[in-house]
């Protein structure tokens, strides 16, 4: 099996998560903050989901070691 099936394989059970996690996002408090520190909830949602995005990325592009 390739690489990319085996991640493929991954992205799809993840996804079950991801949907599950920005479904969970409630409308009208994308300001809301985990602490103080924290980003707000609608960037926090926004990451997970691109994270998806990163495996296409990741998979297609050359890995050279630097110079």
């Amino acid at each position: 099996m390739k690489i990319t099936e085996l991640l493929l394989a991954e992205l799809e059970r993840e996804a079950v998560g991801i949907r599950k996690a920005l479904e969970r996002v409630p409308e009208g408090k994308n300001d809301w903050k985990p602490h103080e520190k924290s980003t707000t909830l609608q960037k926090l949602a926004s990451h997970v989901a691109e994270l998806p995005s990163w495996i296409g990325m990741t998979s297609t592009r050359s890995h050279r070691s630097p110079a």
